[in-house]
Order: structure tokens, then sequence, then C-alpha cells
């Protein structure tokens, strides 16, 4: 069952002004802030901003000098990053589970245009839709990861208003504990005793 979001939580009043190009954030063990890191010191001039846990950020060793690099942030602050971000960035290596799709959600949520590596899940589960709703990469591709991240940074304008439309359509909190309560009440309801 595809998670849900709190729409009212991550929603684009609660943000505030963009004061970064690239926003990644994660816990994840298989987010790819490695491959995040060699595309920012090829754009020098872009700002980057990866919000991780401090082992995860002890592994990346020293970022570039435009990659801010922010550990073990609250739930309120990691919104914050993410409604600063002109563009939400979320590498990931191949994995057989959901990655990143906690954040995708709360970028989306935002309306904020996400790059997001096209991994199993994130490709069959969220009604994802390249050029539409979001921008989707092979995972582990640097150069194309990069190139769907300076077409989406010159042009976003419309990426994220599909996000948001999208996760109001499908994936908002309400409709995540809709679901949840169906099934347990299906369940129930076939129990005997």
């Amino acid at each position: 069952m595809p998670f849900g979001v709190d729409t009212e939580a991550f929603s684009p009043e609660a943000g505030g002004t963009e004061d970064v190009d690239v926003v990644s954030v994660g816990a994840d063990p298989r987010r790819d802030f490695e491959l995040l890191s060699a595309i920012a010191a090829r754009q020098p001039d872009l700002r980057f901003r990866i919000v991780a846990t401090k082992d995860r950020a002890r592994s990346l060793g020293t970022p570039p000098a435009n990659v801010m690099l922010e550990t073990d942030l609250p739930l309120e602050q990691v919104r914050d990053r993410l409604a600063a971000a002109r563009v939400v960035a979320l590498p990931v290596r191949r994995n057989s589970y959901s990655g990143a799709t906690t954040v995708l959600l709360q970028a989306m949520a935002l309306a904020k245009p996400v790059v997001v590596s096209r991994t199993d899940a994130i490709s069959n589960g969220y009604a994802l839709q390249d050029r539409v709703n979001c921008r989707l990469v092979a995972p582990g591709d640097a150069n194309d990861f990069e190139r769907a991240l300076l077409e989406t940074l010159a042009d976003s304008s419309s990426l994220g208003s599909r996000a948001r439309e999208t996760v109001e359509r499908e994936f908002s909190w309400k409709r995540y504990t809709d679901r949840l309560w169906e099934i347990l009440s299906a369940a129930w309801m076939r129990d005997p005793s």
C-alpha cells in the first residue's frame, strides 16, 4: 500500500523563501549523496544542501564548497529545508524496497519539483510520470541526473504544481488512513469469531 503525507503540514503555504538551488534529504543508507556531491563539484555556481544522519554525513567526507551539510534535524526543520529549495534531488541506488518515498511525497506536497531515481518501488507505486509530476532518472546515472536537475532548475514552474495535485489526489494522509481502515475492516469482517 503506498504511503501518504500530511498535505496540510506539507503545503506550499508552509514554506518560506527559496534560498538554495538543490536540497536532498534522507537517512536511507541507499541514498546516493555521493552522486549528488559529484554533480555539485561540477556545478560550483549552484547552492546545494544535504540533510542526512551524522553517520551518513561522516561517510561523505568533505563535500564541495557549494554543499551545505546538516545532520539529524527535526521534522519541522526538514520541512523548512525542503520548502527553501528550488528543486529537491533524491538520487537513490538500486534497492528492493521503497527508498526515498517519504521525502519524495513531502516535497511533492510542498509543490516542489523533484528529480528522483527510478527505482522499482518509485516507478511502480506512486503515479509518477517523468516530465509530468517529477523527473525520473536511472539509478546511478550521474550524467542523466545532472541533466534532469539542470533542466528542472531552468524550468520548474508546472512540475511542482502537478506534483502537488498528484499528492492531493492519490497520497494524502487521509487517503492513506482510509485505505488502511478498509483493509483492516475487511480482514475483521472475514474473521468468524
